[in-house]
């Protein structure tokens, strides 16, 4: 029914038909532009979409792979706080020990003892500190 109204204004039984078809002409150009007007809005707002998904996404992987990285600082961390613990820990304990030299001896290589009695005391007296004894003489 439509199409036959059309037919009928482009054969002439109506009184205007150079009018309407430039106004059907107009209206169909009117279309076409909203048409491409709606579709470039549209593509327009899924690329934003689209753009501000990827954006989040790829935000959301920034702070996975810092907190990875945290996550490995600190192992690490743990790891070498223990390492250096159990380093520490192997060093032999330092104790000072203040030595002090009482009198030179000469050795000989004869059977004969060159001490007098002080010094054979006083060398008595310092092997029982070496091996960790009290001393069981002492001098009149």
């Amino acid at each position: 029914m439509l199409i036959a109204m059309i037919l009928k204004l482009f054969a002439g039984s109506a009184k205007k038909p150079l009018l309407i078809a430039l106004i059907t002409g107009v209206v169909l150009m009117l279309l076409t532009a909203g048409y491409f007007s709606i579709k470039s809005q549209a593509y327009q707002a899924g690329y934003r979409t689209a753009e501000h998904q990827f954006l989040q996404e790829k935000e959301r992987a920034v702070i996975e792979a810092i907190k990875g990285a945290n996550r490995r600082n600190q192992s690490n961390n743990e790891i070498a706080r223990a390492y250096w613990q159990q380093q520490m820990d192997k060093k032999p304990k330092i104790q000072t020990l203040e030595k002090r030299i009482i009198e030179y001896v000469e050795v000989t290589n004869n059977d004969e003892c060159l001490l007098n009695d002080d010094e054979l005391f006083i060398l008595g007296d310092l092997v029982d500190i070496a091996n960790g004894a009290t001393t069981s003489q002492s001098k009149d």
